[in-house]
Formats: structure tokens, C-alpha cells, sequence
């Protein structure tokens, strides 16, 4: 198994957020069977698709 993930989820989002964007959902998937996520997804939105705004 290869460990794909090289950063921690926070440094993802830290560099969204600090970017001025915000998060909309986040995401795992994992196939059957899996201890770990196969795939990790962050929405961001800005301007007007951020709630609030």
C-alpha cells in the first residue's frame, strides 16, 4: 500500500481558508473494507457561495 498523503488535511484547508476561501463540505471514501480513506475531498467556496455572504 502506498501511502499517498503526504500533508495533513489541516495544512489543506489552513491554505484554503487563509486563502480567503471557506469550507463547504468535506468529504472521505473508502472502498469495503478499508481502515483508511482512498480519497479525501474539500469544497471551498467564496464570495457569494459562502454562506452568510
Amino acid at each position: 500500500m502506498i501511502d499517498a498523503c503526504a500533508h495533513p488535511v489541516s495544512e489543506f484547508v489552513s491554505a484554503g481558508v487563509e486563502a480567503g476561501f471557506a469550507v463547504r463540505g468535506m468529504g472521505e471514501w473508502r472502498a469495503e473494507g478499508d481502515e483508511k480513506p482512498r480519497l479525501l475531498s474539500i469544497r471551498f467556496g467564496a464570495g457569494s457561495d459562502v454562506a452568510g455572504s
